[in-house]
């Protein structure tokens, strides 16, 4: 099972650094097929807002407007918010979680199925191997030696166990998931799997986060490199689609910027001027639709972990009233 964590959403490099090296250009996908830079201008969509500026491709055509120019919009209700994310995920809370069945173990095998759920908690296995003596009682684990005392945090040293969330399960029966690709494939080491549209995310802090509902998602890292052949460090894993515009202002809450404020206002005009993609595109492209989605993509670093079963999935915070 790959257990992702780390998540990289503010994306664009360190403050007075060559902005042709800024992260963003090289996490994601081309999603509209085409090239778009400031001489190349074609889109497959125009701008939902007259005079909204020209959002430009990263390398190779990746989509990425969510990665170059979005993160100080995230961050007007919510500063802090990526580290908040990391810390939750650093302890198991939040962390997406492919778990992979089928695979031939080899570089490339054109069919693998991955189940995807996110953890609600992780802990570090038996010492020698097997499953940790805990008891889970709603999204929390006790040790199951005096049951009061918590169960520490992952090692995430590939020992750890994971418990998914129990709504990402049909009746909380670990073998009717939500979400089970079987169309996935490794190719050279990477899976490369096309997940369901508005396959949820949940992104967890202590006091705040949200929920990315995204179209034409696919998730891709080296598993070979993971499983097989580790490296001195984890691969990275992407995750990207098109993140719709009525999706992402629902989210607002979540953040800190809260419905009817100017500060809301303020998102709504700025997200307008920013949207570069289509929700449903055609499959015509007609670039005379208005965009109504930002392409979105963020990096994790992939981690192996057990699946342990399900528990009580928290829920998004909001510090909103």
């Amino acid at each position: 099972m790959v257990v992702l964590r780390e998540i990289l959403i503010d994306q664009r490099g360190e403050p007075g650094a060559d902005p042709a090296s800024a992260p963003w250009r090289s996490i994601g996908y081309n999603l509209d097929g085409q090239c778009t830079t400031t001489t190349e201008t074609a889109s497959e969509c125009r701008p939902a807002s007259e005079g909204a500026p020209l959002q430009v491709d990263g390398n190779g055509g990746i989509d990425n407007t969510f990665g170059n120019s979005f993160f100080p919009v995230l961050a007007l209700g919510a500063a802090g918010i990526d580290s908040e994310l990391t810390d939750a995920q650093q302890r198991g809370v939040g962390a997406l979680m492919l778990i992979i069945d089928d695979w031939n173990g080899g570089r490339d095998d054109s069919r693998v199925t991955v189940t995807v759920t996110q953890s609600v908690l992780g802990t570090p296995g038996m010492n020698g191997g097997g499953a940790p003596a805990i008891d889970v009682v709603g999204s929390e684990a006790f040790l199951s030696s005096d049951g009061v005392t918590p169960a520490p945090s992952p090692r995430w040293d590939g020992n750890d166990y994971f418990w998914g969330r129990s709504d990402t399960f049909i009746a909380n029966d670990v073998n009717t998931p939500n979400v089970r690709v079987t169309t996935a494939y490794v190719t050279g080491g990477v899976l490369v799997a096309r997940l369901p549209d508005r396959t949820p995310l949940r992104l967890l802090g202590s006091n705040l986060g949200l929920e990315m509902t995204l179209t034409d998602p696919i998730a891709t890292g080296n598993i070979y490199d993971l499983f097989i052949a580790p490296q001195a460090t984890p691969p990275q894993f992407i995750v990207g689609g098109r993140w719709g515009y009525n999706d992402i202002l629902a989210q607002g809450p979540n953040v800190g910027v809260c419905i009817g404020t100017p500060l809301f206002r303020t998102l709504q005009t700025i997200l307008g001027n920013m949207v570069d993609a289509l929700q449903d595109p055609p499959s015509v492209a007609d670039p005379s639709v208005p965009c109504d989605a930002l392409s979105t993509a963020i990096r994790f670093d992939g981690y192996s972990g057990h699946f342990g079963g399900v528990a009580t999935g928290q829920d998004i915070p909001s510090p909103c009233p």
